[in-house]
């Protein structure tokens, strides 16, 4: 065979198994592709919100966020300290946001008085 033959067999290869990846993809409801789509930092956020139990994710999104966080950490990809630091500002914002809710509360009683 020649060169350029088996480039081209080559490329019917590579296409073939895109074609199949595509078809696995196409399978995956939205719901669950939505999660798999997500980058590192946004997966990061999502998981700090379910650990404060504020996500609006269905269990079964949070489920997975939080095997692929799991497996980001325990591949190396994701590192533990981005985790707890990720939760850590979420409850910061969180106590920020409450002790400015709290003062505007203090102000209005005070002046209503």
């Amino acid at each position: 065979m020649t060169e350029n033959a088996e480039d081209l067999i080559e490329g019917v290869k590579d296409q073939a198994a895109v074609d199949a990846a595509a078809r696995r993809m196409m399978r995956i409801p939205p719901s669950k592709r939505r999660v798999l789509e997500m980058t590192d930092e946004l997966l990061l956020k999502n998981y700090a919100l379910i650990a404060h139990r504020a996500s609006s994710l269905s269990s079964s999104q949070r489920k997975m966020v939080e095997a692929r966080i799991a497996y980001g950490v325990r591949e190396g990809r994701i590192k533990m300290e981005d985790v707890t630091t990720q939760v850590n500002e979420l409850t910061k914002y969180i106590e920020e946001k409450l002790t400015t809710a709290e003062n505007v509360t203090n102000n209005d009683n005070s002046t209503t008085e």
